[in-house]
């Protein structure tokens, strides 16, 4: 696909179009998340109301835990979407990199599995602490997750990560993949608003450049390395934060 810069009288129709239906989905998620939490509560509480009941069949009992524990599973999921759909400040910029990896990594979870996509979260050593809120950290990494996604469908034994390291006063966090890699021609245009290589309409082209922008609001960086991602191939995106003591 071919990219072609906006122009300075402002934005397409079609751009307009697109960013009004993110909005509009993100503020009907919230709501939606809300109503789901609520339902799904009351499907977890009547399960467990229902497995102390003693003259319950062994089977039986089996599949009201297993209710129990989804309904469990499914709300600690919308629990994640409604913290990263917030709206507003979430505190001071001092966030626990592990932490955040791995809820953001528990909403993409179920899609990577559907997939095949082996993932993982490894942060090497404790107090990995950076200097970032934690929405703000979650949003990049979630972009930086659906990017990757985007380009290993299809791709074989497709792999990613989210890894986070201390060096020197600061945090440096990678999410890498064995995809097909980046171009060295797209290297600078993937971080522009707009910018997408995938069909018309698929998406939006703003994940890389709002990650970017999220990074470095709070005095960080992200690049894409020079080096390659997993398996000597594919892409890696790092951010290099700063260390919060």
């Amino acid at each position: 696909m071919e990219w072609k810069p906006l122009t300075p009288a402002g934005l397409s129709p079609e751009h307009l179009e697109r960013l009004n239906r993110s909005a509009l989905v993100g503020a009907v998620l919230r709501g939606t998340v809300h109503s789901l939490n609520n339902i799904l509560q009351a499907i977890g509480s009547h399960a467990e109301l229902l497995g102390q009941r003693a003259h319950l069949a062994d089977e039986v009992g089996r599949r009201v835990e297993r209710i129990s524990d989804q309904a469990f599973r499914a709300s600690v999921i919308t629990q994640h979407l409604s913290w990263l759909g917030r709206e507003g400040d979430d505190g001071p910029g001092r966030t626990d990199v592990a932490h955040v990896a791995e809820r953001v990594m528990t909403l993409r979870d179920y899609d990577l599995s559907r997939a095949g996509i082996g993932h993982e979260v490894a942060v090497e050593g404790a107090g990995a602490v950076a200097a970032i809120t934690p929405r703000a950290l979650g949003q990049a990494l979630m972009n930086l997750i659906l990017n990757a996604e985007q380009a290993l469908t299809g791709r074989p034994r497709p792999r990613l990560s989210i890894d986070a390291v201390r060096r020197k006063g600061s945090v440096v966090v990678s999410v890498a993949d064995n995809g097909p890699g980046v171009p060295d021609e797209l290297r600078d245009a993937i971080f522009m608003p707009f910018f997408t290589t995938n069909r018309p309409g698929a998406t939006v082209g703003l994940g890389l450049s709002v990650a970017r922008t999220l990074v470095e609001a709070a005095g960080g960086a992200l690049m894409l390395s020079d080096g390659p991602g997993l398996d000597d191939r594919g892409a890696c995106f790092r951010m290099v934060l700063s260390a919060d003591a």
